[in-house]
């Protein structure tokens, strides 16, 4: 069976009534013409101050013309360039040391200078000083006094060179 649904019944919103246009508005009317506005009235002026900085001073007066370069009189000669410098004087030759007189074949030939004395040996370093005998750990009531530490013994002594 075919179910014809009817205009009414359709939940298409294509098929609802359209609701009309909304009207379209009004043109605002032109406002009305504002007169000028009203300027305030133009300031007094001020009275003429005084100059701030002095007069300028006073120009002296143009130099004098100058006379015609034609009718001057003629200028002096230049002295002409000088020659060529003198030369210094001759420095003088050094001096030389006398020369040693020839030696005689006959005559034993001269002798030396004498050496500078040998430079004496470096001292050897010090010997460090000997380290003090320990001490004795203390003494014990109860026990025997300990022994005196025996004298070292003298070193030999060498023979007279």
């Amino acid at each position: 069976a075919v179910v014809v649904y009817h205009m009414t019944d359709c939940c298409c919103c294509c098929c609802w009534p359209k609701p009309p246009p909304p009207p379209l508005p009004r043109p605002k009317p032109p406002p009305p013409e504002l007169p000028p506005p009203k300027l305030p009235p133009p300031k007094p002026l001020p009275p003429e101050l005084p100059p701030l900085r002095p007069p300028l001073l006073k120009l002296p007066p143009p130099n004098p013309p100058l006379p015609d370069p034609l009718l001057l009189p003629p200028r002096p000669p230049r002295k002409p360039p000088p020659l060529d410098p003198p030369l210094p004087p001759p420095r003088p030759p050094p001096k030389l040391l006398p020369k040693p007189p020839p030696l005689d074949p006959l005559l034993p030939p001269p002798r030396p200078p004498p050496r500078p004395p040998p430079r004496p040996p470096p001292r050897p370093p010090p010997k460090p000083p000997p380290k003090p005998p320990p001490k004795p750990p203390p003494l014990d009531p109860l026990l025997p006094p300990p022994k005196p530490p025996e004298p070292p013994e003298p070193p030999p002594k060498l023979p007279p060179d």
